[in-house]
């Protein structure tokens, strides 16, 4: 490792100018946060309870307990402090022998007196940044007013690496807390096409950056996560060039979020943090300075660490391409990706969850747990006990209730591994509307994020295990053994030919197997019907053939017209017998014998009147 003298003199000048400007930026805005009419009126905190002020100084650390023998009140106390502490700071910026340990002790002393009575505006992040950066400072900072500038002690490196195991600290953490906080922004890398038009004060430039096309966003996503929480492992490498490409790229990162957003002194402070990565060898080749150091390094080492370095950022881009699943998409023009399967919106195969996706027709499928997770979303999830067995099932990995989200497994985004955590968020969802050309639109669905359904739960939760004895759904027996009977074998048999297929497919299959079986039943039983009827035809035309000689009455080779006329006459004569039969009925009968006699003269007069026509 190289000296790293200007690196050291570079951090505690930066430092100088962070607290002149947190003092500067404090001051002004004192009266209306903790002045007597202020907001929060500092004095609140300070209250003199008849203590020592050296008691007062261990409960709270602040030099404005000093204020009654200055003879000024605590808000007057303030701006004293601050006033101090711009001007103790402007002044360490022009002369490097007042970035003393000493000067950085009093401004890290009055930064901490404003802190301990600053309440919530004084409670962010950077705050407590700055803090501890400038006590590493009094460390790091040479001890020059107390023993002469003859007395200069150049400390030791590992008062200077502290400064990087902070960065370290800060960098890494703030990576994997975003992937701790289980977000599916960020998991879902489209955390940047909210970041810009969300955060608190962005910039011009961010407008401009919120255009910018969704896979960039996303790959900007993936950097962050590099950057954030891989590239930090570099900053112990022994390898120099390792360690200042890892300041480069921090560098990178902290300039754009100062271009698309305001965050005060934060992004500054972090700079200043990266100048620990240095060396005087890379700072004298920024001056343009001869480096005095010599390489003996043979051609061989040099090579080797060139392959080295090489190899390690090749597996860094390749460990991000696989870890977010990079690929291009020549159809969009762009980058496709996605975190894999470490969180995701389970989504339903029916019930709106992935915008993309057209709504279903399941009809007469009725999908019964996304129906009663629309009635969920009337209310919370106390309204729904169910909701909490749905989430013990899902942690503990159930494929039968796996199989009601997804009836396909392999889609199911945690089907080799059961999630970790869990939770539900509860969305509002709209239909998108057509594009002012006239074309529609990529996605059916628009959803804004209403509010949290169910908190983050694993198992072992005290809250999920809480719930699931509220509700009498922890089933405490002892896990059954499966039947073997036949019936039960059979049952088992028939489940696991059906596992798998889509229920609207199940159920239309069978309907149109029921159908064609109908329809088949149906056409067969025509063509019987048809060949029976024209069966039966046939014998009666050839019973008809055979029979017409004996049985058809002798026309004399009459026409079929004179057929007919004689046919009527017949059925007239009839009528008028019958007349005749009803006349005679009031007459004196007859002796049987002269009737019979009778009958058999009338029986042959009408035999011979046919035989004449």
């Amino acid at each position: 490792m190289g000296e790293i003298i200007q690196p050291r003199r570079m951090f505690l000048w930066s430092m100088a100018v962070i607290y002149l400007a947190a003092f500067v930026s404090l001051y002004v805005q004192i009266p209306g946060l903790y002045g007597n009419e202020g907001l929060l009126p500092a004095r609140w905190q300070l209250k003199y309870s008849g203590k020592s002020l050296w008691e007062q100084l261990l409960s709270s650390p602040s030099l404005l307990w000093f204020g009654p023998q200055l003879g000024v009140d605590t808000h007057t106390a303030m701006e004293l402090l601050c006033l101090l502490g711009a001007a103790l700071s402007f002044a360490a910026t022009l002369v490097e022998s007042l970035r003393d340990s000493v000067v950085f002790f009093c401004l890290w002393a009055l930064y901490l007196s404003m802190y301990q009575v600053g309440q919530v505006f004084l409670y962010f992040q950077w705050d407590n940044l700055l803090l501890e950066t400038g006590f590493l400072c009094i460390l790091v900072a040479p001890l020059t007013l107390l023993r002469g500038s003859r007395g200069v002690r150049e400390h030791d490196r590992l008062t200077f690496w502290l400064t990087r195991w902070l960065l370290f600290r800060l960098m890494f953490a703030s990576g994997v807390v975003k992937l701790m906080s289980r977000c599916p922004t960020w998991w879902g890398l489209t955390a940047l096409t909210y970041h810009y038009e969300t955060q608190c004060l962005p910039t011009s430039l961010a407008w401009f950056a919120h255009q910018l096309p969704l896979w960039w966003q996303k790959l900007s996503v993936v950097g962050t996560f590099v950057i954030e929480i891989v590239v930090p492992l570099l900053f112990f490498s022994p390898q120099r060039r390792l360690r200042i490409g890892a300041f480069y790229l921090q560098v990178l990162l902290q300039v754009l979020i100062i271009l698309s957003g305001n965050y005060n002194f934060f992004n500054l402070l972090t700079l200043a943090l990266c100048l620990s990565l240095l060396d005087d060898q890379h700072v004298n080749f920024w001056l343009r300075k001869a480096d005095k150091i010599s390489n003996n390094d043979s051609r061989l080492c040099s090579w080797l660490c060139y392959l080295l370095e090489l190899a390690v950022w090749s597996l860094m881009i390749f460990g991000s391409v696989v870890c977010f699943d990079l690929k291009l998409d020549s159809t969009k023009k762009g980058i496709t990706s996605k975190t894999g399967k470490y969180l995701w919106e389970i989504e339903f195969m029916y019930k709106p969850g992935n915008l993309s996706a057209p709504p279903a027709v399941v009809t007469p499928h009725q999908p019964r747990l996304d129906w009663q997770m629309w009635f969920a979303a009337l209310g919370d999830q106390t309204q729904a006990p169910w909701f909490t067995s749905l989430m013990y099932r899902l942690l503990q990995g159930k494929r039968d209730v796996i199989e009601l989200i997804q009836t396909d497994v392999s889609q199911y985004p945690f089907h080799q591994e059961p999630p970790a955590y869990l939770r539900a968020h509860r969305y509002r969802y709209w239909f998108t509307e057509p594009k002012a050309d006239g074309s529609y639109p990529e996605r059916w669905w628009r959803r804004v994020y209403d509010e949290e359904f169910y908190p983050t739960v694993h198992l072992g939760n005290t809250f999920l295990e809480t719930m699931l004895t509220q509700y009498g759904l922890k089933d405490k027996s002892p896990p059954r053994r499966l039947p073997n009977t036949p019936v039960a074998k059979a049952v088992r048999w028939v489940r696991s030919h059906v596992r798998g297929v889509p229920a609207p497919v199940l159920i239309w299959t069978l309907i149109a197997c029921s159908a064609t079986l109908c329809l088949l039943h149906g056409l067969q039983s025509r063509n019987k019907h048809t060949e029976r009827t024209a069966g039966t035809q046939k014998e009666a035309m050839t019973d008809q053939k055979a029979n017409a000689p004996d049985s058809a009455p002798d026309t004399g080779g009459k026409s079929d017209e004179e057929q007919e006329a004689e046919e009527e006459e017949e059925e007239e004569d009839g009528g008028d017998c019958e007349d005749e039969v009803e006349d005679c009925e009031g007459e004196e009968k007859y002796p049987v014998g002269d009737d019979k006699e009778e009958e058999d003269g009338m029986e042959a007069e009408e035999i011979l009147e046919k035989r004449k026509f």
